[in-house]
């Protein structure tokens, strides 16, 4: 996927925001903006997307340039992705320069789009990044929650004809609206992706430092603050955090991820009134979150009201199906109702969704490919 976001990325839902307050003069404004951005020593974000020698060398004699446009588009992708070429697979884990996808032979969406730009660039084809809107996708890392999105390469060929390479193969050219992305947009996309790992990591340091570069390269991206105020908030920094988390409102009153951390910020501290008021525009996220219902699950089992945690773990299973966890925590509590068949079946598919692996190399593993 694109972005990894703390609990985080907005989600969008239908209905008015109510206005969040804003408590900040210009001079406060610009005192906190320079006290959470910092004066970094910038980082020459181009070896994103460059190629050692032997790589290009690599391409050149692969990818034969008499053919037209589209089919050394089609050419590319085969020899990157395909049963016959290097076989890059998908991975949800880690976020990697091109050579670095490369190396390793796989990348999550963002990776092996670095690698595409990179490689359709060398070979001389208009290559950009694009942002897309996909189903919400959950998941945990430790204490953290994470909301994924997804990006793409797309570009414009000869003729006008405009072309997409994806990542998923859930995604259909149906969906896909023309809106690149600028290299920094993409370029601070990636310091985020960096920012969030390390802080599932617990190195809130160095995830600081990468929300810091991505804010340089779009301070007006609501999501960026969103993610700086969760790291700032592991600080103890509280007054930037909390900052930084209503900057990501002021930016976007529909960013539903700052909106929940901002409560969840206020309820740490024991602002009841402020959590109060913030939570309750925040209950609709909540709702959608399968991990919330997990948590609130955790909690009543932990109190023995296992009635109310079995309503709970189904809930999360409904809106994500697929998370061993959420089978696990079922299986555990089936038993302490007494129904061991059940507790049985839950464990069974704890142990098969744990068990499922990426797609195998090949075709199925192949990105899809559409020119409009």
């Amino acid at each position: 996927m694109r972005m990894l976001s703390i609990l985080l990325l907005p989600l969008a839902l239908s209905g008015c925001m109510a206005t969040i307050d804003y408590p900040y003069s210009a001079a406060e404004e610009q005192r906190l903006m320079l006290q959470v951005m910092g004066s970094p020593e910038l980082i020459d974000g181009a070896f994103v997307t460059t190629l050692d020698s032997r790589f290009e060398a690599e391409l050149e004699a692969n990818i034969d340039p008499r053919r037209s446009p589209r089919a050394r588009l089609a050419l590319l992708r085969e020899y990157l992705f395909g049963a016959e070429g290097r076989q890059i697979q998908y991975s949800y884990n880690g976020t990697k320069t091109a050579m670095e996808t490369v190396r390793s032979g796989s990348g999550n969406c963002l990776s092996m789009t670095n690698l595409f730009v990179a490689s359709a660039r060398h070979l001389g084809m208009a290559a950009q990044y694009q942002a897309v809107p996909v189903k919400p996708s959950w998941d945990q890392r430790g204490d953290v929650m994470i909301r994924y999105e997804h990006i793409v390469a797309t570009g414009r060929l000869k003729g006008g004809e405009r072309y997409v390479v994806d990542f998923l193969p859930d995604f259909g050219l149906g969906d896909f609206v023309w809106n690149p992305n600028s290299d920094a947009e993409a370029l601070s996309l990636y310091f985020n992706n960096l920012g969030a790992e390390q802080l599932v990591l617990g190195d809130v340091d160095t995830a600081v430092d990468y929300f810091q570069q991505a804010l340089h390269l779009a301070v007006k991206d609501s999501d960026a603050w969103n993610n700086m105020g969760a790291a700032l908030g592991r600080q103890k920094r509280d007054e930037l955090a909390e900052f930084s988390y209503l900057r990501a409102l002021r930016l976007n009153p529909r960013n539903f991820s700052a909106l929940n951390n901002l409560a969840g910020f206020y309820e740490f501290r024991g602002k009841d009134v402020e959590a109060a008021e913030i939570a309750e525009l925040a209950m609709r996220y909540r709702r959608k979150n399968p991990y919330y219902h997990y948590v609130a699950a955790r909690l009543f089992y932990q109190r023995g009201r296992f009635e109310e945690a079995l309503l709970l773990l189904n809930e999360a299973v409904r809106l994500k199906d697929n998370e061993p966890d959420f089978y696990s925590a079922l299986a555990e509590t089936y038993q302490q109702l007494g129904n061991t068949p059940l507790a049985e079946e839950m464990r069974l598919w704890a142990a098969h969704h744990k068990a499922k692996t990426e797609p195998p190399m090949g075709e199925g593993n192949t990105p899809g490919f559409w020119i409009d």
